[in-house]
C-alpha cells in the first residue's frame, strides 16, 4: 500500500504550473522592445555604410580641386556651375535605390560633367548611389548659392554670406529613404575642414 506525505500533491501541482497571461505580456513586450531596437541600429548601419561613398567621392573632388588650383591657380567649374547640375544623373530618379556607373553620360544636361570630373581624377570604378554637383565662386561670393535647393537641407555656411577668398562647394545627394524630401546630403568646401552629412540614418 503506497503512502503519500501530506502536501506532495500540492507542492507538484504548484511546481508545475505555466507562465500566467500577464508574464507573458511582458516576455512578448520585451522582445518586440530589443528587436525594435535592433531594427533600427541595423537600418542606421546600412544608412551610414550608403554615405559612406558620398564622403569618400566628395573628399576626392576636394582634393582633385586642390590639385587643379595648384596648377592653374583657379578651381575648375562643373555644369555650367549649377548646384543642381548633377551627375551622374539627378537624386530625384530613385537614386536611393538605383545605382548608375561613373562615366555614363549624364541625363540631367550635366553637359561633359564625367570629363570634367576626369580633369580632376575622379573617376570611381564601382557605380554610385549618390549624386555630385559642384559650384565654383569668387572671393566675395556667397558660399550658400552652392548648396542644392529643393533637397530638405539646411546650408551648413549661412554663417557666412561673402568669403575672402575663390572656394567650391561639393555636394553629394541621395534619396537614401525613398520618400522624396528630405534627401540625405553630404557637402564639403575648401571654406571648412570637415565634411557636413545630413538626414543619414534618422
Amino acid at each position: 500500500m503506497t503512502r503519500h506525505r501530506p502536501g506532495s500533491s500540492t507542492r507538484r501541482a504548484s511546481s508545475a504550473r505555466g507562465f500566467t497571461l500577464v508574464e507573458l505580456a511582458i516576455v512578448v513586450t520585451i522582445i518586440g522592445i530589443l528587436a525594435t531596437i535592433g531594427i533600427y541600429s541595423v537600418y542606421k548601419y546600412i544608412q551610414h555604410a550608403k554615405a559612406s561613398e558620398a564622403a569618400e567621392i566628395v573628399g576626392s573632388i576636394k582634393a582633385g580641386q586642390e590639385a587643379y588650383y595648384d596648377e592653374t591657380f583657379q578651381y575648375l567649374p562643373i555644369g555650367a556651375n549649377s548646384p543642381t547640375n548633377y551627375y551622374p544623373a539627378s537624386p530625384a530618379s530613385a537614386s536611393g535605390k538605383i545605382k548608375i556607373q561613373w562615366g555614363e553620360p549624364s541625363p540631367t544636361g550635366c553637359t561633359n560633367c564625367g570629363t570634367q570630373y576626369a580633369a580632376l581624377g575622379v573617376l570611381p570604378a564601382a557605380p554610385v548611389i549618390f549624386r555630385y554637383s559642384c559650384y565654383v565662386g569668387i572671393a566675395g561670393g556667397n558660399p550658400n548659392d552652392g548648396v542644392p535647393s529643393g533637397i530638405g537641407a539646411t546650408s551648413p555656411y549661412s554663417g557666412t554670406t561673402a568669403t575672402t577668398q575663390a572656394f567650391y562647394v561639393v555636394n553629394g545627394v541621395s534619396d537614401l529613404l525613398g520618400d522624396g524630401a528630405p534627401m540625405s546630403y553630404v557637402t564639403g568646401t575648401n571654406l571648412m575642414g570637415d565634411l557636413n552629412s545630413q538626414n543619414i540614418g534618422q
